[in-house]
């Protein structure tokens, strides 16, 4: 009997002699297809898989990356809310002046009130209101009580009460200015200023008809400041209700009229507003050319943090539109106007210049300058006490050790941005830090580890009633399911998941798990 050929080459040889070169391209074709019969069940098993951890298609890469530019917009809205430290400074300066002398011609006039010039002294020297409260509600009391023109009197000192709170307590402050407006119905700070309280507390209703009131006076009286300040006012109240165009038709006259009167600081402020509804409106372009007309503004009165807050803000729109070199220059210019003027209270925006640099250089793909940056603001929020931003800091050092294929680090990452969101009590962002370990875990194929992980965040966020949270959620547990061929439950978790990314708006994620499931393999059902 002849010997059958013992190995591939001898089996070729044997090939070769008997159907000559034909053979052979046979035999090759063969073992390419009995290749690819032996690999095609894992293919066709993890497609969903393989584009989750490589090329970032719709679930852990574009997850995290999606996280990324949450966070930046987290940095632009803190950023931004710091920019009032140094600028407000003006408008601050001036009630604080006011204030003090209402109070002091109050102390002046009724020295027979024990305790006056004592209030006096506490709340101008040691920035103490409360003995200046007491004695300012003293002197409202007994002029209510008058009746007639001490109602004016009484009005004066409900809103000096008023604005000894506003501040603090804008609930505290609301019945101070209702008091004031029903004693001096024809004053319009008081109308002002309780539009600026019911804006505050998000009594948006009650807060337009105060601020048309005011509008209303200030046209009666044909002053423009008044106006103008009525139409900005009306402008946040649309904005806070998401009603761009009216907040930005509102903002415009604004514009308008501050520009009439000169005043810069105004006017800046506008372009502001409008710069950051053009963006909410994806108008890109006209949204760096009004932030930039802010800057230039800034930049005549000198206001320093302001000038790096909207160096950021364009920094972070070049960023978002892939405008790299554009970016990396408006960051930097970020940094140098803070670290060469150190305008007051600049150490508070400084941690958030860094992060920015850092999703830039992520972005870049330059890992090691990325880690860098993360490291300094993250040290800076440690200092300075921010949990919060210290947590989303190793969120992202998290997410930047998975790119360096550093996933023990990623995890412990992970952990300690855990544990501080569960100090704040943060549980949307507690949620999304489960998320991320769910993730490395199903990466990992520790599937009951992560399905541990995603279904404490499902359940965080369906408390906290956050559908797009739950969605990230339910997807998480539908790729440990899939990655651990429990086939059944992974569809019903893509469904859920689906069903939710389609009711939020999120049509790219919708579409792609929906396609995902009508190509899947025939041999996996939903039984």
């Amino acid at each position: 009997m002849k010997k059958l050929p013992s190995s591939f080459d001898e089996l070729k040889e044997y090939v070769f002699q008997k159907w000559g070169i034909t053979g052979q391209i046979v035999l090759l074709g063969f073992c390419l297809i009995v290749i690819i019969i032996y690999f095609w069940k894992d293919i066709i098993q993890h497609p969903l898989i393989v584009d989750m951890n490589d090329s970032g298609n719709i679930s852990n890469q574009n997850y995290m990356e999606s996280q990324g530019n949450n966070l930046l917009d987290k940095f632009e809205e803190k950023i931004r809310e710091n920019i009032i430290l140094e600028e407000n400074s003006f408008r601050i300066k001036n009630e604080n002046k006011l204030l003090r002398n209402a109070i002091k011609q109050l102390t002046e006039n009724l020295k027979n009130y024990p305790g006056s010039q004592e209030a006096f002294d506490e709340l101008t020297k040691k920035g103490n209101p409360e003995k200046a409260k007491t004695i300012i509600q003293k002197f409202a009391k007994e002029w209510e009580s008058a009746g007639g023109k001490a109602f004016r009197m009484a009005a004066q000192a409900r809103r000096n009460l008023g604005q000894l709170s506003i501040k603090s307590n804008p609930q505290a402050a609301l019945p101070e200015y209702q008091k004031a407006v029903m004693l001096d119905p024809e004053n319009p700070d008081g109308w002002s200023q309780l539009c600026y309280v019911q804006t505050q507390i998000q009594d948006y209703g009650e807060a337009e008809k105060s601020c048309r009131f005011f509008l209303d006076l200030g046209i009666a009286a044909q002053k423009k400041v008044a106006q103008a300040t009525a139409y900005y006012q009306l402008g946040n109240i649309f904005e806070a209700q998401q009603d761009l165009e009216q907040a930005k038709g509102n903002y415009k006259i604004a514009l308008d009229l501050w520009s009439k009167i000169g005043n810069i600081w105004q006017q800046a402020q506008c372009f502001l507003k409008l710069g950051y509804i053009n963006k909410r409106q994806n108008n890109i372009v006209q949204s760096v050319s009004n932030l930039e007309k802010a800057l230039r503004l800034f930049k005549e009165l000198q206001l320093f943090l302001g000038q790096s807050v909207i160096h950021s803000n364009l920094g972070n729109l070049y960023l978002k539109q892939g405008e790299l070199g554009k970016a990396e220059d408006q960051f930097r210019d970020s940094l140098d106007v803070l670290t060469s003027k150190k305008p007051a209270k600049y150490e508070l925006v400084l941690p958030y210049i860094y992060m920015s640099l850092a999703n830039l250089f992520q972005r870049k793909n330059q890992l090691g300058k990325a880690e860098k940056y993360l490291q300094i603001g993250k040290t800076l929020f440690e200092e300075q006490g921010n949990k919060n931003f210290q947590a989303f800091a190793f969120s992202n050092l998290g997410l930047l050790s998975i790119k360096q294929n550093k996933l023990k680090q990623a995890e412990d990452y992970f952990q300690k941005g855990l544990e501080l969101f569960q100090d704040t009590g943060e549980k949307v962002e507690e949620a999304r830090m489960l998320i991320n370990l769910g993730k490395l875990s199903n990466k990992l194929e520790n599937f009951e580890s992560a399905r541990s992980y995603l279904q404490q965040s499902l359940t965080l966020c369906t408390q906290s009633k956050n559908r797009a949270c739950e969605a990230n959620s339910h997807h998480g547990i539908a790729d440990t399911f899939w990655k651990d061929a429990k086939y059944k439950q992974a569809i019903e978790h893509y469904k859920s998941s689906m069903n939710l990314y389609k009711d939020i708006g999120e049509e790219t994620q919708y579409l792609e798990i929906k396609n995902f499931l009508n190509s899947r393999p025939s041999y996996i059902s939903d039984k």
